[in-house]
């Protein structure tokens, strides 16, 4: 996180919690190439978007950008993040991976989260992986 005077932007702070939504046909590109990330680099806008930190996705605004801003509102504090198609190509791959091994032993992972709920629910897991005490 980096100081708000540091950014090369001015966030409007009137309208940061203002939502912006997408039309139907945007809401198509944008689910079907995962926001643009498996389009040709002509189609993203040389641009920057801001988002409050502490809310949730609003695709209007990140729609097709190269830049967005997150920004901490209450601690006037923002974080950079640029879309990195190299990236995404990167958690994609390991995402299908992953789905692949989910499905050929869905069983399996079923039957050993059931046998550890009693442990992973437990008080005395989560004060001992939280290091609370």
């Amino acid at each position: 996180m980096l100081p708000i005077e540091d950014l090369y932007v001015e966030p409007d702070w009137n309208h940061i919690y203002d939502y912006v939504g997408l039309s139907d046909r945007q809401k198509r590109i944008y689910d079907v190439t995962f926001n643009g990330h498996k389009l040709p680099s002509m189609f993203i806008k040389n641009k920057e978007c801001i988002v409050p930190h502490d809310w949730f996705n609003c695709p209007g605004r990140q729609y097709l950008v190269k830049t967005v801003i997150s920004v901490d509102v209450n601690r006037k504090t923002a974080v950079i993040r640029e879309r990195s198609k190299k990236e995404f190509n990167c958690l994609y791959r390991r995402y299908k991976s992953l789905i692949k091994k989910y499905v050929k032993n869905k069983e399996m992972i079923s039957n050993r989260y059931s046998e550890s709920k009693e442990k992973l629910t437990s008080m005395e897991f989560w004060i001992h992986y939280l290091q609370i005490e």
